[in-house]
C-alpha cells in the first residue's frame, strides 16, 4: 500500500471514529438507549487534503471524507465532512481526528466529531465519537461512544458506531 493510500485509509478511519462516538445525554435520570449504526466511510477522491512531511510522520490536513450509513439509527443518511490525519511511515499506525454532518432525503442532520487509531497493516481502526442532532426527525439526539472499523479497499473502511444514545423517538 502506497503512503497516499495509507494516509488517506487512516484519514477515513478518523472520521469514521468520530461517526461512531457520538455525545450521549440522560433525561430525567432514565437510562440511555444503546444505538449503533454501520457506515462505509472513504476518501473524498477530489479533495486528499495538503500532505506534510515531518520526519516520519505524514501530516495531511483538511482530507475529504464521505459515505453512508447503512443500518442502525443513521440508516439512509450520507455523509460528508474533513479530517486530519498523522501517519507514521515507519510503524504504519495513524491518528485520525475529524467531523462530518450526516443528512437524509427528509433534511435531518447530524454532526459527528470523532478521534481514532488505525493500524495499516492490519487494516483495524478503533476510536471515539460524540454526536448531536442538528435539524430534522433526530435534532434532540445526543450519542457518544465507540468506532470499530476494517480497512476493506483503498482509502475505504466498514464501521460500526455503538454507544449511549438521547434523544430517539
Amino acid at each position: 500500500m502506497t503512503k497516499m493510500m495509507r494516509l488517506t485509509a487512516a484519514l477515513t478511519l478518523a472520521l469514521l471514529v468520530l461517526a461512531l462516538n457520538l455525545a450521549s445525554t440522560s433525561a430525567a435520570g432514565r437510562r440511555p438507549a444503546a444505538c449503533a449504526s454501520s457506515l462505509t466511510i472513504y476518501t473524498d477522491p477530489a479533495n486528499l487534503g495538503t500532505f506534510l512531511q515531518e520526519g516520519p510522520v505524514t501530516h495531511v490536513l483538511n482530507s475529504g471524507v464521505l459515505g453512508a450509513y447503512d443500518s442502525g439509527l443513521l440508516a439512509g443518511y450520507a455523509l460528508k465532512g474533513t479530517q486530519e490525519i498523522w501517519l507514521n511511515n515507519v510503524t504504519h499506525k495513524a491518528l485520525i481526528v475529524g467531523s462530518f454532518i450526516a443528512r437524509n432525503g427528509d433534511g435531518s442532520a447530524v454532526e459527528l466529531a470523532y478521534t481514532g487509531r488505525a493500524d495499516l497493516v492490519s487494516g483495524a481502526a478503533r476510536g471515539t465519537f460524540q454526536a448531536h442532532g442538528l435539524a430534522g426527525q433526530l435534532q434532540a439526539l445526543r450519542w457518544n461512544g465507540t468506532i470499530a472499523a476494517q480497512l476493506i479497499g483503498p482509502l475505504t473502511f466498514r464501521a460500526t458506531d455503538s454507544g449511549p444514545c438521547s434523544g430517539v423517538a
